[in-house]
Parts: structure tokens; sequence; C-alpha cells
């Protein structure tokens, strides 16, 4: 029951400086069609999400990856401006997040 409440992790708020800079995840527990996650990026200091960068673009993360590339509609953290940004991760289902990298 617990499993299918959808949650969300978000990150405080982290300075990007490289315009090359991408967001992996590590996660777990996913099944295609009933337990994903998707990210959205929010303005690190408005809180407001950036654009094309909402969870619904987000390209549904549905397999288990040790490093899974974040794509929102085509579109990666390179697509964005140097700034300060925060990542709100949406788990859904039985999805599990171990860790989130920058790279």
């Amino acid at each position: 029951q617990d499993r299918e409440i959808p949650g969300t992790l978000t990150t405080n708020p982290i300075e990007i400086m490289d315009p090359n800079i991408e967001l992996f995840l590590n996660v777990s527990s996913l099944h295609q069609n009933s337990s994903f996650v998707r990210v959205e990026v929010l303005d690190g200091i408005s809180g407001q999400v950036i654009e094309g960068f909402d969870r619904h673009s987000c390209e549904r993360i549905e397999q288990d990856a040790i490093r899974c590339h974040v794509r929102w509609k085509g579109k990666t953290l390179s697509n964005l401006r140097c700034g300060r940004y925060q990542f709100c991760i949406e788990l859904c289902g039985a999805a599990r997040i171990h860790s989130y990298s920058l790279s």
C-alpha cells in the first residue's frame, strides 16, 4: 500500500558552474509502467520550476541503473545556463534512489 504513494526528494540548491555538466541517478526497484522516477529542475533562488525541465517533460526512468542519465524531452542539464538550481526527484511505486551525481 505505501509503495503506491509517490514521494519526492528535493536537493539543496546547487551552484552549476560547468555548462557541460549532466545529472545521473543511481536507482533500483523500478518496473516498467508501475515504478519509475522523474526529475524536475527548480530555480535555486525562487524554487520555481524551470520551463522545459518539469517532471512531465522528464523522460521516465523505468529500469534499474547505477548511472542513469536524466533527460527532458531530449534536453539535458547542458541546455541550461550556469546558475543555482535544485532537483525535485519524484519516486513512484517501489522506486528507490540511492544517489545522484553531477558530472
